[in-house]
């Protein structure tokens, strides 16, 4: 299995990445969406690529789980939010999206 982090700046998210490394997988680690989805579609189109979870910022997550929560290499998302408010409740109707608060 595969933990990709996306974020766009690692040194505004230290307790996040602290966080990440302790998952007992290696994390592949992206600064732009971009990079992020191109992994996912090429491990969408291949099935003999492991599959995914994806930690990504609500920020973040808003502008691509519309794009790419349908892929089936895609097991889950999680969303890391720094506020416990209705700025999520856009992610409700996507089943692959687990919400964490920070």
């Amino acid at each position: 299995m595969n933990i990709l982090w996306l974020h766009d700046n690692i040194n505004d998210h230290k307790e996040i990445d602290k966080q990440c490394k302790n998952f007992e997988k290696p994390i592949i680690s992206f600064t732009d969406a971009e990079s992020c989805i191109s992994f996912l579609t090429i491990s969408d189109q291949q099935n003999n690529i492991r599959p995914s979870i994806l930690v990504v910022l609500n920020r973040t997550a808003r502008q691509i789980v519309p794009e790419i929560h349908s892929y089936t290499a895609l097991l889950f998302i999680i969303i890391f939010c720094t506020k416990n408010d209705n700025k999520i409740k856009w992610a409700s109707k996507y089943k692959k999206v687990k919400l964490r608060y920070t």
